[in-house]
C-alpha cells in the first residue's frame, strides 16, 4: 500500500478568457480522478462548446531513463 505522507493531488483547469478555475484536490492520483475532472469540465459547458485540453506533464529525473539517453 502506498503511503502519501500528507501529500495530495491537485488537478485543475483554467478558462483563459475569464480566469475561472475548475479544480479537484484528491488524496489519490489515479486515472479515475482525472476522468472525474474531465467530466466536471463537460458538465460546466454547454454541449455545443469546444473544450481543448492541454496537459503539462512533469517528469522526475528517474523517470527519464524510460525515454532513453538524453
Amino acid at each position: 500500500m502506498c503511503v502519501r505522507h500528507g501529500r495530495v493531488s491537485i488537478l485543475a483547469g483554467i478558462e483563459l478568457p475569464t480566469g475561472q478555475v475548475l479544480a479537484h484536490v484528491k488524496d489519490r492520483h489515479r486515472s479515475s480522478e482525472f476522468i472525474a475532472l474531465l467530466r466536471n469540465f463537460d458538465d460546466a459547458y454547454p454541449p455545443e462548446a469546444t473544450i481543448r485540453v492541454v496537459m503539462e506533464i512533469k517528469l522526475h529525473r528517474y523517470d527519464l531513463r524510460y525515454f532513453g539517453p538524453e
